[in-house]
């Protein structure tokens, strides 16, 4: 498989709560509101280095007209921000082949989000690269 997908992800949060009650409501909670078979493509920003906790996580969901922005709270919260895709005014590429992916979103709002296929993970750079060519390709339809 080329992509990280969300039920990888799901699974991955499933042997994390088994010795952490608060990932575990984290990860009952993600159940209760993700809608899986409308999810696109998944982008897990900081999650997947072993340094980093939960708490520095942010996933990405695109679905056909918005980003789902989920973050991990204290306590066994999750945050959830929706953005509409047609909210974008910008998309910024840049691509070295096989090296190195950056896809920056900017928003009506002057927010951007940044995602980079070498600073957000440390073992799955080609994977995330994938994910981020994709959502490319994607939002140029």
């Amino acid at each position: 498989m080329m992509e990280i997908t969300y039920a990888e992800f799901l699974k991955h949060m499933n042997s994390l709560s088994f010795n952490n009650s608060t990932v575990e409501d984290q990860n009952y909670s993600l159940k209760d509101v993700v809608e899986e078979d409308k999810i696109l493509f998944f982008y897990p920003k900081n999650f997947l280095f072993k340094e980093k906790t939960i708490k520095d996580a942010e996933l990405f969901l695109f679905e056909k007209n918005r980003i789902r922005v989920i973050n991990f709270l204290e306590d066994g919260y999750i945050s959830i921000t929706n953005r509409n895709l047609s909210t974008i005014t910008k998309v910024q590429l840049k691509h070295k082949n096989r090296k190195s992916t950056s896809l920056t979103l900017f928003f009506n709002d002057d927010s951007e989000y940044v995602f980079d296929s070498q600073n957000d993970s440390s073992n799955y750079n080609f994977k995330l690269q994938t994910v981020i060519l994709n959502i490319y390709k994607q939002l140029q339809q």
